[in-house]
């Protein structure tokens, strides 16, 4: 009987047994729960973090664009004054059938007088070039019996 009074009763061992499960079981659903809040609190803020880049990524792209479409209304502008190759070779033409009609020679002899003014301005130019040298030349003279007659003044 003595071995019967050691031992310890079933029921006991099983309280001791579920309360040790019971326990075991409520520190793993605290340690997952733990694990799990952590894990969702990085992905909020890695949510919160995409959409401020998402945000400001619209925001460049936005500006981008409208400096693109700025441009393009830019070149929309100079493109419309442009003159197109049909109206070009009509201009030409008309050059070509006003010149033909007699106005080569009129064209011809405005040429050959301006190049006569050129001509003329450069003989021009010639002579007053001489004009400024000879001029010089008094002025030194001029110069140099002052500066004798100065030294010689200044010895008496």
């Amino acid at each position: 009987m003595k071995d019967r009074d050691n031992k310890i009763p079933r029921d006991t061992i099983a309280v001791n047994i579920k309360n040790y499960i019971d326990f075991s079981v409520n520190a793993l659903r605290d340690i997952l729960e733990s694990r799990v809040s952590e894990i969702n609190h990085k992905l909020e803020y890695k949510a919160e973090v995409s959409q401020i880049a998402i945000k400001e990524a619209k925001s460049d792209l936005n500006i981008r664009l409208e400096a693109m479409n700025k441009f393009r209304e830019a070149m929309g502008d100079l493109t419309a004054n442009f003159v197109t190759r049909n109206e070009l070779e009509i201009i030409k033409d008309q050059i070509k059938n006003h010149i033909s009609r007699g106005e080569h020679d009129v064209l011809c002899s405005r040429v050959d007088s301006l190049s006569f003014k050129v001509s003329e301005c450069a003989t021009k130019n010639e002579l007053n070039s001489l004009k400024n040298q000879q001029i010089g030349f008094f002025i030194a003279i001029i110069i140099l019996l002052l500066t004798t007659v100065f030294a010689l003044l200044k010895g008496y």
